[in-house]
């Protein structure tokens, strides 16, 4: 059985932040990860130094998204799967697809595809929920029984694999994991990637 926490020296806190909003106050937890300095060379050290940049510059100022409409570019906010992409692939620039997900993913020269076991789920996986085999969520698991991911376009949440699944209602899960050789890559986002690539 793999062990489920955060890899060797990592620390992971959660702090609550309030935010302004209509109804008044809104707890929002933000992460913070912090690695040892003898640690910084480890494969994940790219992995840390993207989590810090994300909740201390915000997606849209690390992450270029852009839609596509008759051939002209939209900046856009990106969705979970972008946000899945630039955690763990490093995607600083991404697009829309105008197709499921779920295909781009399939033909990915630099990850393994696996069924989803919480047993075997390690610290930086993509976790993917599908339905009827269309792929409708994508988030990565950070240990200790979290996942990170980002709803649609809007918040970024902290929940449990059983939160996850009140919120997007599948009917299967699998694991997409980075093959070790592309740890410390920062990978370009491609619509199509042959299979020479």
């Amino acid at each position: 059985m793999f062990d489920k926490r955060l890899p060797a020296g990592w620390k992971l806190s959660l702090s609550t932040k309030f935010e302004p909003s209509v109804s008044g106050a809104q707890a929002t937890k933000i992460m913070y990860v912090t690695l040892p300095y003898a640690q910084a060379s480890t494969p994940w050290a790219q992995a840390l130094i993207r989590f810090n940049k994300l909740f201390s510059d915000g997606l849209e100022q690390v992450c270029q998204t852009v839609l596509f409409n008759k051939g002209v570019k939209f900046p856009s906010d990106g969705c979970c799967h972008h946000f899945a992409n630039y955690l763990i692939f490093g995607m600083k620039k991404q697009a829309y697809l105008d197709r499921d997900f779920k295909e781009w993913y399939d033909q990915l020269p630099f990850v393994e595809i696996l069924s989803f076991s919480e047993l075997t789920v390690r610290w930086g996986d993509i976790i993917q929920h599908t339905h009827m085999g269309k792929l409708i969520h994508s988030m990565v698991y950070v240990g200790d029984s979290r996942y990170i991911s980002r709803h649609g376009n809007t918040y970024i949440y902290f929940q449990s694999l059983e939160a996850t699944k009140l919120s997007y209602p599948s009917d299967s899960s699998r694991i997409i994991r980075l093959l070790p050789e592309f740890y410390s890559t920062e990978l370009e986002f491609k619509l199509c990637y042959s299979s020479a690539t």
